[in-house]
């Protein structure tokens, strides 16, 4: 099974040292938090779309800063 992109994690629950996840919607008093790896996996797939022509002549400023945040990512 899959895990989800977004959880969304009840702030109070936090603060009572339990968590409670839920995926379904946003409420008052939960915080949302995105899985690393689906962030990753987004951001080396905008980077292989950079590095492909037709290039502009911003493209390898776009690719230099998604490998900075592909690393960052790697490192946490």
């Amino acid at each position: 099974m899959k895990a989800p992109d977004k959880v969304y994690i009840d702030d109070l629950a936090v603060v009572n040292d339990c968590v409670t996840k839920i995926s379904l919607k946003q409420l008052p008093n939960f915080s949302k938090y995105i899985r690393k790896d689906a962030l990753l996996e987004w951001a080396k797939e905008l980077k292989e779309r950079w590095e492909e022509p037709p290039m502009s002549r911003h493209s390898p400023g776009c690719v230099y800063m998604l490998e900075q945040l592909i690393n960052k990512l790697n490192s946490m």
